[in-house]
């Protein structure tokens, strides 16, 4: 939950702010005004989605318990994690794409809004922002196929991994 709030909450209001400035700088002739409100109503109604898509999501696939067993051959033991996780993948999946496409989006606006006026300009900023969001989240997408995948690396070190680089990605 948590993330996707925070994630929309970071890129969605430059994203509508880059948008408009675009169309702001590319009809210069019109006269065309930029409302705050309209602004602040648009990222209000995308977050306003998220969250009933978070709520349908809770109320449908709700995380359950699992069990994850794997025999260890040298010492004849079976070692047991537990995890918790919704029963679809889905979820998990659409989350995924919606992050992803606006990552691009964003990266995509900066990036033909990097010659606009220095004062009104944040490519270099969100230059950085995208990057390290790219980065962080390869990462968590490693952990992830790690995670799901048969692994041979011990579950709670992996999870611990994965909060680890949320970490990092927050204080970057």
């Amino acid at each position: 939950w948590l993330y996707l709030i925070g994630f929309t909450m970071e890129l969605l209001p430059v994203l509508v702010k880059q948008t408009a400035m675009n169309q702001l700088l590319s009809s210069p002739s019109e006269h065309t005004r930029l409302s705050r409100k309209t602004m602040l109503l648009k990222v209000a109604g995308v977050l306003a989605m998220i969250v009933a898509y978070l709520i349908v999501w809770t109320w449908v696939d709700p995380s359950t318990v699992e069990q994850i067993r794997r025999f260890n051959n040298i010492d004849s033991t079976v070692e047991v994690d537990l995890s918790c996780a919704p029963k679809s993948r889905l979820w998990l999946t659409i989350a995924s794409t919606y992050l992803a496409a606006i990552l691009v989006a964003t990266a995509v606006l900066a990036f033909q809004s990097r010659h606009v006026m220095k004062h009104v300009n944040e490519f270099n900023s969100l230059a950085t922002m995208v990057y390290s969001r790219f980065l962080f989240g390869g990462l968590r997408g490693f952990c992830y196929l790690t995670l799901y995948v048969e692994s041979k690396m011990h579950y709670n070190f992996l999870v611990s991994l994965q909060s680890c680089i949320f970490t990092f990605d927050a204080l970057f």
